[in-house]
């Protein structure tokens, strides 16, 4: 039922009003956002963990002995000395130091069978995890990027980086940071994946909190090295597996397959350089300086939240700087494309169409009037078209588009005449380039109309050389000239399209320069291949 309320002009309508108010925080977004963010980082940090582990190509037996060193007294069962059949109560019969290969210990069992400890072998598989470790960086930092670009994607992409990162810091031996990752890279397919599962809440629930008891006695076997841990070990690896792919499939996967719009946005350069920049920063930190990944981890998930407000004040006036004539040539690239599709929107619908009304009229009686009102309106609209695009230059290159601005822009109060030496000959191949001929024309069609403006002169003369490799053009008039103050002061307020033209040429490579004295004004543009 609809609730009547009374507004009071120049208030926001409130909850009294029947109206939710609009500056009331969502909670749950910036929860949500805050753990997209927190797992992000997560992924990174882990990435940048296993990078740093096999980059330093050493895994962790996992033995403690006695002070003689001839009594096994401790084997963690994630060190190699366990997967190698090292158990505690074993005598040691020999340790080797291999200074580049690694530690290799040999012991005796109670039953007298000998066990390798191969250091060797454990050493060289974590160093041969490195592309794995790299791959693992990579998708925590698009991670990271596709907070600002597609949220959905983040924790696929993160659940995949922590299963890549799990390998490097498994085959390592550590226990702290290797704990958490091999955690998380379970827990976060298996929850969301819960949580989606088309049932009832309790059933959902139900699951989720088996899953979390699940990886808590995982937790728990592999810190007090229970004889569970095999096992409980056996059923993570495959959740977390099949839960990253399932979940991978389920954000990314399928929706493209069925064709669905993926709505992806480019991330902003200046966001890719923070990153990247980031990870390199961290990885030395806790590669060269043995910085903890936590600490790492927390300056991370400082750097994304303040990167917003950074990009603004620092991102966009370095990336204006860089990428300020790219971001001018590709908009200019986009308003001549738009104006050649309006050119021939105009000339394939409503120009026919008109047409056809005209003729339609021209055999009925007393019309005489309204036709000839018709074709003046035809005529205006294919002027109009013929402005936006001409099909002269498409079809038969600049020398005669030259030409036809001439014609187009006289009028009996000044004169336009063009001289062109054509040297492009027949065919598409022997013209310039395209957009070569088209910034031409369109700098030649912004100096003709501002001479026949604003110069008071009495002529104006194209003169231009056109070859498949080499253009040059002068558009010259014999008015009241313009000083090279004053042009520079017009080119600053974007006034008599010469901070247009100049755009154009720089577009294309070409020099353009504007020469006024009392004799007239010269524009002169030179492009060559």
């Amino acid at each position: 039922m609809a609730r009547l309320g009374f507004a009071t002009p120049g208030k926001t309508l409130g909850w009294a009003q029947g109206f939710a108010g609009l500056s009331s925080p969502d909670v749950g977004y910036k929860v949500r956002r805050g753990a997209l963010t927190a797992l992000a980082a997560g992924a990174l940090v882990a990435g940048l963990s296993a990078t740093s582990v096999a980059l330093d190509g050493v895994a962790d037996p996992g033995v403690t002995y006695d002070e003689s060193g001839t009594m096994v007294l401790d084997v963690s069962r994630f060190g190699f000395a366990w997967r190698d059949g090292v158990r505690p109560g074993d005598a040691v019969v020999s340790t080797i130091g291999v200074e580049e290969g690694g530690w290799t210990m040999v012991t005796r069992d109670g039953s007298g069978r000998e066990h390798t400890a191969d250091g060797i072998g454990a050493y060289a598989g974590v160093a041969a995890s490195l592309p794995v470790a790299a791959i693992a960086l990579v998708l925590a930092v698009l991670g990271v990027l596709f907070l600002s670009t597609r949220r959905r994607w983040v924790v696929p992409t993160a659940s995949l980086a922590l299963l890549a990162a799990g390998v490097p810091l498994t085959l390592q031996g550590g226990s702290e940071v290797s704990t958490a990752v091999l955690v998380g890279a379970a827990l976060v397919p298996a929850v969301n994946l819960g949580r989606r599962i088309p049932t009832a809440m309790a059933i959902r629930v139900g699951l989720v909190a088996a899953i979390l008891g699940l990886l808590g006695l995982w937790v728990y076997a592999r810190l007090t090295d229970a004889e569970a841990y095999e096992g409980l070990e056996s059923a993570r690896s495959s959740l977390a597996l099949w839960g990253a792919l399932a979940l991978f499939a389920d954000r990314a996967a399928v929706p493209i397959v069925r064709g669905e719009s993926i709505g992806v946005m480019r991330p902003r350069l200046f966001d890719v350089g923070v990153i990247a920049a980031f990870a390199v920063v961290g990885l030395v930190l806790i590669n060269s300086f043995s910085v903890p990944p936590i600490v790492v981890g927390a300056m991370l998930f400082a750097v994304v939240v303040v990167l917003p407000s950074t990009r603004r004040r620092l991102g966009e006036p370095i990336e204006d700087a860089i990428f300020g004539d790219v971001r001018e040539a590709a908009a200019a690239e986009a308003a001549e494309a738009e104006r050649a599709r309006l050119a021939r929107e105009l000339h394939d619908v409503p120009l026919q169409e008109l047409v056809a009304v005209i003729r339609r009229l021209e055999i009925v009686p007393g019309t005489e009037a309204v036709s000839e009102n018709l074709r003046a309106l035809a005529g205006h609209l294919r002027n109009v078209a013929t402005e936006l695009r001409p099909p002269v230059l498409d079809d038969l290159g600049l020398p005669a588009a030259l030409d036809y601005l001439a014609e187009e822009a006289t009028s009996s109060a000044i004169p336009v005449t063009a001289e062109v030496v054509d040297d492009t000959g027949f065919g598409a191949a022997r013209r310039p380039p395209s957009d070569v001929e088209l910034a031409i024309f369109r700098i030649a069609s912004e100096a003709v109309g501002n001479a026949v403006r604003h110069s008071g002169g009495s002529e104006v003369r194209i003169r231009a050389a056109v070859a498949p490799d080499r253009v040059d053009l002068v558009v010259a008039d014999d008015g009241a000239g313009l000083a090279a103050d004053a042009a520079h002061d017009a080119a600053k307020r974007k006034r008599m399209g010469l901070a247009s033209m100049r755009r154009r040429a720089q577009a294309i490579d070409a020099e353009l320069s504007i020469d006024g004295s009392s004799a007239g004004t010269q524009v002169k543009v030179a492009w060559q291949a």
